[in-house]
């Protein structure tokens, strides 16, 4: 039977039906696993579209690449949607979104740029450090070129001419640069149908 909830005198739908929408900010290990609890509950809803907002500084690699593990393997479409700014990680996921569902904010950024890490201890352990990186730094921006159409060197060579510094791109760049598909911020539009029947 269909129960409504009232907020304010307005009937709203059953919390069960609202989809949901996630939101990522924090590439960490608190915000990896909070991810992932928000893809599951948002597959296990039914919805066909799962939204993922993003606006971000970035953070960890490692923590981007089990997300766009999550989202691989999670079945179903998901729509990236960038608000504010989608810097380091945050552009890569963004990018990692289902071709054609990949939004850009008119006013939001996107950022790009050469894998960050600092290293300490033996000149073995440095070299090794470094060849790690720039290992990690190849497999991402391989990964993201190919999702995105490019040639798989695509992003590295943008990232090699920058020589180091920050890449910008506007959303209308981005879209150029097959990193998002509409600048725009998407509606979310959810219809409820109701049916009344008789019977003994």
């Amino acid at each position: 039977m269909f129960q409504e909830f009232q907020i304010d005198g307005r009937i709203t739908m059953p919390p069960e039906t609202v989809p949901k929408i996630i939101t990522v900010r924090d590439f960490d290990e608190e915000g990896v696993e909070t991810f992932a609890k928000d893809m599951v509950e948002a597959n296990d809803k039914g919805q066909d579209i799962i939204p993922i907002i993003i606006d971000s500084y970035g953070g960890s690699a490692y923590a981007l690449l089990r997300m766009i593990d999550i989202i691989e393997n999670i079945g179903k479409p998901v729509a990236t949607i960038i608000e504010g700014k989608a810097m380091s990680c945050g552009s890569i996921l963004a990018a990692m979104g289902t071709p054609g569902y990949r939004f850009a904010a008119p006013r939001s950024w996107i950022l790009l740029h050469a894998t960050k890490a600092g290293t300490m201890g033996t000149p073995t352990k440095m070299v090794a450090d470094v060849a790690h990186v720039s290992a990690l730094e190849k497999d991402i921006y391989t990964m993201m070129a190919k999702h995105c159409k490019q040639n798989k060197n695509y992003f590295l060579k943008l990232i090699r001419e920058a020589d180091g510094a920050d890449i910008y791109f506007t959303p209308k760049e981005a879209v150029k640069h097959k990193v998002c598909d509409i600048v725009a911020i998407p509606r979310l539009i959810t219809t409820c149908e109701v049916k009344t029947t008789f019977g003994y």
